[in-house]
């Protein structure tokens, strides 16, 4: 197996590929909130799309804020400006680095094996900016959602009336083990974009084939909303939901990565036979 490492513009991201006589497609993996490209399981699951006939990409979003990964530390700063816009904004920006075709070094390494069709994965958080993507691009060909959240604003009225008045808030991450800071302006960015970043409706407006992966002990991002989501897909035979039983929201893996899961087995197994479908 192939892997680079591309930094352009902003954006930092991994591309694993296998020699194949038949160009693949591209599966770009989307990382969700408090999370990198290469936490935990995401460079597994990317190794294994690379094994299983497919070009895999994990991307950093650019305001993460991760510094450390072999030690999950944070930039707080950085990871105070991070924005569902901002997200969206690298997505579209990665779609624009593939479609223009520019960089050399990123040319060299995939065009004899790349077919130009691109599919997303995005977990938690991630799944939104897979979803919000896909409806706004005519390049994605197909879209897997894995324990994907159905609204954006998770916080409590009284909360978000906390952090408008402070600014900015600090809360303890006990996997960082640090101090981590939430910017107003990602809950300012939420109600401006309200109709933008609606989950349900913009799940509605897709027409590419979707497949929704959730575990059954799902306390992040609960199986219902999952359903909310399925329920809402208007080109329902285009749409598939899986409910992994007995699986969390991240597939009952532990932290750091050792091993893999039935549970985690089986959502990537999932996800490549759909992708597989012709």
């Amino acid at each position: 197996m192939q892997k680079n490492t591309f930094r352009i513009d902003n954006l930092t991201f991994d591309i694993r590929l296998n020699s194949n006589p038949n160009p693949m497609p591209l599966v770009c993996f989307f990382h969700g909130y408090k999370s990198y490209r290469n936490w935990g399981f995401i460079p597994y699951v990317c190794e294994q799309f690379a094994e299983n006939g497919f070009i895999s990409l994990n991307l950093d979003f650019s305001k993460n804020g991760v510094i450390d990964e072999l030690n999950y530390k944070f930039d707080s700063e950085i990871f105070a400006q991070n924005t569902v816009s901002q997200e969206l904004e690298d997505a579209n920006h990665l779609l624009d680095i593939f479609t223009d075709n520019t960089d050399s070094d990123l040319r060299e390494f995939i065009s004899e094996f790349w077919n130009k069709e691109i599919y997303l994965v995005g977990h938690s958080r991630g799944g939104a900016i897979a979803l919000l993507t896909a409806r706004d691009s005519n390049v994605i060909k197909k879209v897997a959602l894995w324990s994907t959240v159905s609204h954006l604003m998770r916080h409590s009225d009284r909360y978000k009336e906390n952090l408008k008045r402070a600014g900015s808030l600090d809360f303890y991450d006990t996997l960082a083990h640090q101090e981590l800071r939430v910017n107003y302006s990602s809950i300012e960015d939420l109600e401006i974009n309200k109709n933008k970043f609606d989950l349900l409706k913009a799940i509605s407006q897709i027409r590419q084939p979707i497949i929704i992966l959730c575990g059954e002990n799902d306390m992040i991002a609960p199986a219902n909303e999952s359903f909310e989501l399925f329920n809402n897909a208007k080109s329902s035979q285009n749409a598939q939901i899986v409910k992994i039983p007995k699986a969390n929201h991240i597939y009952n893996v532990k932290y750091p990565f050792k091993s893999i899961t039935p549970e985690l087995s089986l959502a990537i197994n999932t996800t490549i036979n759909f992708f597989s479908q012709k």
